[in-house]
């Protein structure tokens, strides 16, 4: 009876996000199928003979690989019955860690479960059938949104290391304006990745009212095709942006009207990463394009390469329009976008933040915004440093544009 052994001397290293694996076969006793998994799941089909894999794109954070050896052949009884036998040996498993951002650790906003809210996770390999608790997890992220309640402050947390290529429409929240419903991440590792080819990552659907988006990656394909990481309209209120990373992406976010007069409200988008927002060419990209709302907070965030690639005067790291109401535009970083680091329209207070190689860094505008009283803007404290021009044509090089 011809029994397989499994492989042996398995090992892996790491470049970047690819995780390269090598092992021992053993041709004394072929083989008919041999498969790699992740994590327990069977993620490449690899051919007989094969003594190496190298698995691509993987998430941050700490995996279990295995190579698994299978045999599909006559019965020992004679006839034309077959079967399939797996060898007895536990599949050799070794751990490939891939480097991320360390996890937060304070001047977060509290997000702790309020007494009564129910919190569902979900992991790479969890089962939708499952309970849906951090020891036996949901697989999707639709499963995990199906058993929300609308109107309650429950949470969908996704586990850190692991992604997911799938998106997700928010037609749920805490209906609170002091609640929060948040969709997050849970555990050590990486932020969980969402890829986003060709979809917007999250849709906030209208009179969302009390909803964080907090400790997750929004991953683009990065050659300026698709949508957004997030997408709301108004009417909506009480939203909390925090702790997410979006590269890749045409734009990041973008939150504003769809018929006036309907008005977002007490919108905070705090300590995100934004990074290498690619445009196509067929619009303009933004880091943040924000429109049609009041008591809006941009609060500690960090963009790098903002549609570097178009070098036109019409993508910025922050487009606050002029229909809003006068923001916070506080504690931010930023480096080498298309035209402005900030762009804030409609006035209000700007402070301590750091602009680098922008063609213009700040820009205040005079308008008052709706709901404002006075048209009165407050600047202080902030930095630009090498400032340069948009292109060959579009010559600029300013550090400030202070207006109101």
């Amino acid at each position: 009876l011809h029994r397989p052994m499994a492989v042996s001397a398995l090992a892996a290293g790491v470049n970047g996000t690819t995780v390269n694996l090598t092992w021992v076969g053993n041709p004394a006793r072929p083989i008919t199928a041999q498969w790699g998994y992740r994590d327990g799941l069977a993620v490449k089909q690899l051919g007989v003979a094969d003594t190496s894999w190298s698995d691509a794109g993987v998430a941050a954070g700490t995996h279990a690989y295995s190579v698994q050896v299978f045999w599909v052949g006559p019965s020992a009884y004679g006839g034309n019955q077959t079967f399939t036998y797996v060898p007895k040996q536990a599949p050799v498993v070794i751990s490939a860690t891939i480097a991320g951002e360390p996890p937060p650790t304070s001047g977060w906003t509290d997000l702790t479960a309020p007494a009564g809210a129910l919190v569902f996770y979900v992991a790479a390999n969890g089962n939708d059938a499952a309970a849906g608790s951090q020891a036996a997890p949901l697989r999707t992220i639709a499963a995990g949104y199906a058993r929300l309640r609308d109107g309650q402050p429950d949470q969908l947390l996704l586990r850190c290391g692991d992604s997911w290529n799938e998106t997700i429409a928010f037609k749920k929240s805490a209906l609170s304006d002091t609640q929060y419903m948040v969709f997050g991440s849970y555990g050590p590792g990486a932020r969980p990745r969402i890829v986003c080819n060709g979809n917007i990552g999250v849709y906030l659907d209208h009179n969302r009212r009390g909803l964080a988006i907090a400790g997750l990656d929004f991953q683009g394909p990065g050659n300026g095709t698709g949508f957004t990481g997030i997408t709301g309209f108004s009417p909506a209120s009480h939203l909390l942006i925090e702790n997410n990373r979006f590269d890749g992406l045409p734009t990041a976010i973008v939150l504003q009207e769809t018929n006036q007069p309907d008005r977002l409200r007490d919108v905070k988008i705090r300590r995100n990463v934004v990074s290498n927002i690619v445009d196509s060419g067929g619009g303009h990209s933004q880091g943040f394009f924000i429109g049609n709302t009041d008591q809006l907070v941009i609060d500690g965030n960090v963009f790098y390469k903002i549609a570097l690639n178009k070098a036109d005067g019409f993508c910025h790291s922050n487009y606050l329009s002029e229909t809003d109401g006068p923001s916070e535009f506080i504690e931010n970083v930023g480096a080498m976008p298309s035209s402005h680091f900030v762009q804030q329209r409609s006035g209000g207070r700007m402070f301590n933040n750091l602009s680098m190689k922008a063609p213009i860094n700040y820009f205040q505008g005079d308008s008052p915004g709706a709901g404002s009283t006075s048209p009165v803007n407050y600047c202080g404290y902030n930095v630009c440093l090498d400032s340069r021009d948009i292109n060959s044509v579009d010559r600029r090089g300013f550090g400030f544009v202070l207006e109101g």
